[in-house]
């Protein structure tokens, strides 16, 4: 009886731990300050780029919005994203699906996490309040730095590397599965939220130009993944997609 109330705890212990949100998982090195911040900073060669964020905070403080605070801050958000997507799948490693170690520890990836998090508010606003003296010195259409500029600093780089490692289900998922949590959720989500603001000027209305872009896109998506296989020169057809409406955001619009 005892034997078997033993067995029974320990199996009632193991559905505990596969329950768990988060499991026991270690990155393989002992914790060492030098070693967590090693493990960050060299995360990826992008985050040399890093070094705008303090600038950046420095000029949308001293200067204001201006090009150069524009510039700046555009290039602090870049590594700030991929550092924050780099925490994120830290995380995401301790639910043990993902068939890979932890190189930080818990501790660690939480708070590079909220660290990037809070960083990328300045960056991010100091960035959009720099848009107006964009485009008036510049001579850049909003359009074109809306569906253009913008967006760039939004390049998940999580689906790139999936690709690389011949990961195309992971990556086709990835990638249309964040464009229709944006298309149905983000977007409807930003203009109610700017309706009870009392933000004008954000609404579901768009130009011709828009309506053309998003259709054509779509269309070419869909009959890209309808035959569920890809190859190079579907990529090709996409890049050039993409390539069109940025001619025509800078050009026509």
């Amino acid at each position: 009886m005892a034997d078997e109330a033993d067995e029974a705890d320990g199996s009632y212990t193991k559905r505990r731990k596969d329950q768990m949100m988060f499991k026991q998982i270690q990155p393989k090195e002992p914790f060492t300050v030098a070693n967590q911040i090693q493990r960050t900073l060299l995360s990826g060669w992008i985050n040399i780029l890093l070094l705008c964020c303090p600038a950046g905070i420095v000029l949308g403080v001293v200067v204001g919005p201006s090009l150069p605070t524009f510039f700046v801050n555009y290039a602090a958000v870049i590594p700030l994203y991929w550092l924050g997507d780099f925490a994120m799948t830290e995380i995401g490693l301790r639910t043990g699906e993902l068939g890979a170690d932890p190189t930080l520890h818990l501790g660690v990836a939480l708070a590079v996490f909220l660290a990037t998090t809070v960083l990328l508010y300045f960056c991010v606003d100091y960035v959009v309040n720099s848009i107006d003296t964009l485009t008036s010195k510049s001579g850049l259409s909003t359009t074109f730095v809306g569906v253009i500029l913008l967006p760039i600093l939004n390049c998940d780089f999580t689906p790139v590397i999936s690709a690389i490692c011949d990961e195309m289900n992971a990556t086709m998922d990835y990638t249309v599965g964040k464009s229709i949590q944006t298309a149905l959720l983000v977007t409807p989500l930003t203009v109610l939220l700017a309706w009870w603001l009392g933000i004008e000027g954000v609404t579901l209305v768009f130009d011709g130009f828009e309506v053309v872009s998003l259709f054509a896109t779509v269309l070419l998506l869909n009959l890209i993944i309808s035959e569920g296989k890809s190859n190079w020169a579907m990529g090709v057809l996409l890049l050039a997609d993409w390539a069109l409406v940025a001619i025509a955001a800078f050009f026509v619009v």
